[in-house]
C-alpha cells in the first residue's frame, strides 16, 4: 500500500512539473520563482518544453 501511494505521488508530480514546464513557464508567477525576466523565460522556453 505504501509503494502504491508513493508511485501516485511520483505520477502526480511528473504532471505537475510538466504543466509547468509546457504551459506556465513563461508567467509572472513562475518567472518570479525561478528569478527569470521576461527575456530569459522566452529564451529558455524551448529547454523548458
Amino acid at each position: 500500500m505504501l509503494a502504491s501511494a508513493l508511485v501516485y505521488l511520483v505520477a502526480v508530480l511528473h504532471v505537475l512539473f510538466m504543466l509547468l514546464e509546457t504551459f506556465l513557464w513563461t508567467t509572472p508567477k513562475v518567472r518570479a520563482r525561478f528569478g527569470n525576466s521576461a527575456a530569459e523565460a522566452e529564451t529558455t522556453r524551448v529547454l523548458a518544453a
